[in-house]
Parts: structure tokens; sequence; C-alpha cells
């Protein structure tokens, strides 16, 4: 008899490479539903409760699927935008009677080849794909490391790409591609001409790096392409081949140009508190008939004052921080406030701007205006220079809130929900009363926007505002309800949210004050904001905590009994293994056992297993493996690799039986 004894059979997890699907039930959080369904447009995105899909209504209001959820980071940075519907509004949005039926990667973010097929191709505009000829045309147009951005597509998804371009040698870029030849300009590929990019390139950051030869193939247009363009249309229906229009190509602009007027809201000139956050002026701004992106404010001060009287300058677009505080002054007089990744003001609308400060010294007379605005692809400004009324700084005795940090340095796993990332005590001296209305946080840690979603604030156990999203490593807090914080008390508030993403790079989150206008407590006597100390809370304070993110969470048990067996048996259980995956939906995609052997009867030969396979306990489904290490002969741990694709629903175990086949002439022992 053939021995399979408990402590022969040791099952080990050589390798396990895992990715976590778009476990978009835990991304975007409930809401109260009305019984009537919600008015949705096209663009909208949708899923319904219970179930984790994600929906797209391309332009003839029919339901186009996500495949997974790094298709659908290529065309959006969080999830912020669903909105849940109740099931029995699914009708009104009938699936697509023809390919594609689901939305394709970004065209230039990935390549892509069907499973059973070596062929390589690109993603082009409208929903095509074109082969890619040979290896050395994969590196001159994504580089030598071309192999880690190709994505296998299953069968069922192919015909989503509806069409097919001409093959590529390599030579010429392909349409949609995003390229840069330094690193620092950016141009994307529209009918074959290269656009420049203007602005921050946003969640459209798959950039190929190509040679000055390949770009300069290529007709330069004289326009440039804006970063919501690249973006603009996730069902690419619009750029269809079959149905050709004006619309094919992104969203070129020619210009944007802007009017500034000063806003009816604007502070009469007046008496200020110093070393208060103070509005010093509010201006409207409007577009003219295209699109216009302010990406930088020339700010200029006038009256019997000095620049040295400003502490800082901020700007907001409502309660919403536009860019990051200015503390310096040109020697001219002027600063220049630049907006990360710009301000756009969509084609004939207004937007008001407002601009903050804290002037410092009393007895001077000082008010702020807009001498220029820098616009994004030649756009012109009217109206300028324009100045908001004087202000006069007085010197009283006002409160002062102090921040201390409260949180706790933690690891947290993706997937994780309703994660304490950071808390903070506000602390009210003895001169006035006050109340607490917005902040703004700093993420100094590593992490990316997307790695963190769902952000609340809370008071206790009292949801004061959110949920929010962490846009250019910051977000802000405004509440519908400010809270009050009597002289000499406390309230300490505590940020919640789900993490997302990050686990690989254990990206980090480290929650802070920054600036002193990034607070908003105001006193009752002067209704002036309080003096901020922020030293333990501020970007380098002592108070933050770090919050680490890690994989997410993945349980196994392993269990075998000793038996014996004859030889030329199959299907010989060897053992059990459970799985279960944490708080985020999982798939295996590659998984090594290892089988240890003895030589029980000493001499010197052992006979490998065959046909080793690992079966669903339930389903009874099977997966073969292929061994990787073995076949001597001798004692030697024998190793098995499997890649198929195994799924696992968040919180649910599966129970998966080890078995193979015992070799004839197999000898007892």
């Amino acid at each position: 008899m053939v021995k399979v004894a408990k402590k022969l059979f040791t099952l080990s997890v050589v390798t396990m490479t895992i990715l976590w699907s778009v476990g978009f039930a835990a991304l975007v959080p409930a809401v109260a539903l009305a019984e009537d369904c919600p008015a949705l447009e096209a663009g909208d995105l949708f899923k319904v409760p219970g179930n984790t899909a994600v929906y797209l209504l391309n332009a003839d209001m029919e339901r186009m699927y996500f495949p997974n959820a790094e298709v659908y980071k290529t065309w959006y940075a969080d999830y912020s935008g669903i909105t849940e519907i109740p099931n029995t509004c699914v009708d009104a949005y009938p699936a697509p009677s023809a390919a594609p039926y689901g939305v394709n990667y970004r065209a230039g973010s990935r390549m892509v080849k069907v499973q059973i097929s070596p062929s390589v191709y690109v993603v082009e505009p409208g929903n095509a794909r074109s082969k890619i000829a040979s290896e050395e045309a994969a590196v001159a147009l994504y580089g030598a490391n071309w192999a880690s951005k190709v994505r296998d597509i299953s069968d069922v998804y192919w015909p989503n790409f509806a069409s097919e371009g001409a093959e590529l040698d390599g030579t010429l870029l392909h349409n949609g591609m995003l390229v840069t030849v330094d690193g620092t300009a950016n141009y994307q590929v529209v009918d074959g001409m290269a656009y420049a990019v203007d602005g921050d390139l946003g969640v459209a950051s798959e950039v190929q790096t190509v040679s000055e030869t390949l770009l300069a193939s290529l007709e330069m247009g004289t326009e440039t392409v804006t970063p919501a363009s690249l973006v603009a249309d996730p069902s690419q229906l619009g750029n269809m081949p079959a149905t050709p229009a004006d619309d094919d190509i992104p969203v070129v602009v020619a210009g944007g140009d802007v009017a500034v007027s000063l806003s009816a809201n604007t502070p009469d000139a007046g008496n200020i508190v110093a070393s208060s956050t103070v509005v010093f002026a509010k201006f409207i701004l409007r577009a003219g008939d295209k699109d216009a992106t302010v990406n930088s404010v020339k700010i200029g001060r006038s009256g019997l004052g000095a620049t040295g009287d400003f502490q800082s300058v901020t700007l907001y677009e409502g309660s919403k921080k536009l860019g990051n505080t200015k503390t310096s002054w040109h020697s001219d007089g002027y600063m220049v406030y630049n907006v990360s990744g710009g301000w756009v003001i969509p084609a004939g609308t207004t937007k008001e701007l407002t601009v903050k400060a804290i002037l410092d010294d009393a007895g001077t007379y000082n008010k702020l205006g807009i001498l220029d605005l820098g616009l994004g692809n030649g756009g012109k400004t009217s109206g300028l220079p324009l100045y908001g009324n004087q202000m006069s700084a007085v010197s009283v005795n006002i409160g002062q809130v102090t921040v201390t940090g409260q949180g706790t340095t933690a690891g947290k796993n993706v997937g994780s929900t309703d994660v304490v990332l950071t808390k903070f005590k506000l602390t009210v001296d003895s001169v006035e009363d006050s109340k607490f209305s917005a902040i703004t946080l700093k993420n100094k840690g590593t992490a990316a926007d997307g790695d963190v979603a769902n952000m609340y604030l809370y008071l206790g156990s009292k949801l004061l505002a959110g949920p929010v999203s962490m846009v250019a490593d910051k977000i802000t807090f405004q509440l519908d309800e400010p809270v009050a914080i009597n002289k000499s008390k406390n309230e300490t508030f505590t940020v919640k949210g789900d993490i997302m993403d990050g686990g690989a790079s254990s990206n980090t989150v480290i929650f802070s004050l920054e600036y002193d206008t990034d607070l908003t407590v105001t006193g009752n006597t002067y209704n002036a904001n309080l003096t901020i100390v922020r030293t333990n809370y501020n970007t380098s304070g002592a108070g933050r905590n770090t919050i680490t993110i890690g994989g997410a969470e993945l349980n196994l048990a392993f269990t075998s009994v000793a038996l014996e067996t004859g030889d030329d048996v199959t299907d010989v259980e060897l053992g059990r293994f459970t799985v279960s995956s944490g708080a985020t939906d999982a798939k295996f995609t590659n998984l090594v056992l290892g089988i240890t052997e003895t030589d029980g009867n000493s001499d010197n030969a052992v006979d490998d297993l065959d046909e080793v396979e690992i079966v669903d306990a339930t389903s009874g489904a099977s997966y073969s493996g292929t061994m990787t290490g073995g076949g001597d002969g001798n004692a030697n741990t024998s190793t098995w690799a499997f890649s198929d694709e195994i799924e696992l629903v968040a919180g649910v175990s599966r129970t998966f039986i080890v078995r193979g086949d015992i070799p004839a002439a197999s000898t007892a022992g």
C-alpha cells in the first residue's frame, strides 16, 4: 500500500498574485432613494442596490458595463459620481443591441490581447483595436516594458472592440496616444497630428515616452487639447468609424476669454480684525463662447499700506480652495497665485472668485484686486485691473483656537471601510464663544487622490459633513450647521473614509492643517475668525498620525488526513484548503502549491504524483495544475502552478480539494 500521511503532505502557497476587483458596493455610499426613478442623462453612471456592477449611459441612453475596475480608472479618478437607482428602473436603460456592449480601456492607456492568442493590439479611439506587427514595434510605441502594459481580454469582452485598424509597424504613433519626449511637454495624437495638452493630465496619466524622431514625424497642431477632453466620452460612440462627424476628435480649444466684474457680494469698505482670516473681495468671472481655463491670478494691492502687512492670501470658489495659500509678494507689489490643474469656467457661464487674506498689522489701509488672469489656450481678459473695497485693520482682543492631533498611527488594508484617517481637537481659549464651520486638510503622505474615498467628518457619532473626495491631496468639509465651541471648551472631530487602493506601494495617509486660512472658527463677539495655533497639527506637527495602506486581507486554512492507498489510483484527495477575502472582492491569477515528498522505504526512489488539480468542493469546478518543480524521482518538494482565475467574493469562504493520481508501480512506503 502507498501511504499518504498527514505530515507528508504540506500545502504551501509559494506565490499568490491577487487582483482586486471593482468592489463598488464598498466604494459607493448608500443613499436614501425615493420610490420614483431618478432622472439620468447620457454620460451618467449608475448601479443598483445589492449589486457591484456599474453602468455608463451612452448617447442612446443604453447601459454599458465596465468589465473591471482598471478599465473604469482609465476614465474616472474616483467613484463619487455614481448614482444608485432602484432595480425597477433599469428597464428604462436597455443594453446595447450591437457592439460595443461595454466600455473599453481609454485609447493609448493599455494594450490588449485575447487570452488564447499571442497577438497584441493597441486601443484606438472609437472602440477600435490595431495589431502590433512585432516586438520592435511595441518597444518603439510603448517602451522597453511594453509587456507590463498588455492586458488579457476574455472572449466575452472582445467584441467590445468593434473595429480593427491597420497593422502598426512602430514607425508612426497611433491615434489616441499620449506621448512625451522630455517628460515635460505632453501631446495627444489626433487624426495623425500631435496636439499639445494644456494643463495637468489628471486621471489620463498614462503617457508614453517616445523618440524625438517619432514625434517629429507628425504634423504639429496649432491648437491645444484640454485634459477634460481626454476622458470626455468613455462610450467612444462619438468616435465610431461607422458614423463620422465633426465631434469624432477630442475638443480642441482655440481660446477662452474671460470678463471680470465686481460681485454684488463683495464686502463693503470698513474695519476688519487684524490677524484674522477675512474676505477682502469677490469677483464674477464670465467665460465667452468657449470654455475658459484660469491657470493663475495676478493679485495686486492698493491703499495706505504695504504688502508686508499681509500674512497670507487664499483664493476660493465657494468653499472650494483653489491652489495653495500664498504668503510671499513680488518686490514690485504683486503676487502670482497659481491654480494647479486649472480652474475651468464653462462657455457662457459665470463663477465667483473669493479673495481671503490675513492682515497682521493694525492701523493700515489696504484693498486687494485682480491685475490679470493667466488663461489657457490664448484666452484674453477684460475688465482688469479691478479692486475690492478698502479695509482698515484694527487691533482687538479676539479669541484663539488651538488645533491638536488626536489620531492613532495604524496600518489598514485595501477594502477597509469607515477607517479613522485622522482626529483633531479644537480648543477655544477663554476670550469668546465660537462656532466651527469649515476645514481643509492636506495629505502629506504618499497616497494618491483615489487611494481613499467616501470621507466623512464626525463629532462623536454625529455626522457633520461628507462624503467628500480627495482632490490634489486636499479634502474640504463645509458644515451645513456650524458646531458651537464655547470659550474654555474643546471638541474632538474624526475623519473616516474607505481605503480603495495603494496597498501595493504601502502608500500613506497623513492629514494635517497646512495653513491658518484652512480652518474657519468664528468668534461670536466680532464675527471674526479666531487666531489659529496649529503647531501640533501642521504639516510637520507631532500630533499627526499616519495610516499605512496594506494589501487587502486574505484568510487561508489548510487541512489534510492520513490515508493509505494502492498504486495506480486516480483522484486521491491530498488535502483541502479554505480561503476567503476580507472586505473586498478578489481573485487569484497565480497559485503555486508545494508538495513535500519523503522516502518512506529508504530506497532513494520517490514517485511524483500525476495530474495534481484543485477542485471546488461545492460546485465541482476543477483547475488543472502544471508541474514547475520536481519530476526528478527524488524526495524533493514538487511544485504545481495554477494560472486559472479563481474569484472570491468579499466575506464568502470557498473550500478547494487538492487531489492527484498515484502512479502505477509505486512501491509501498
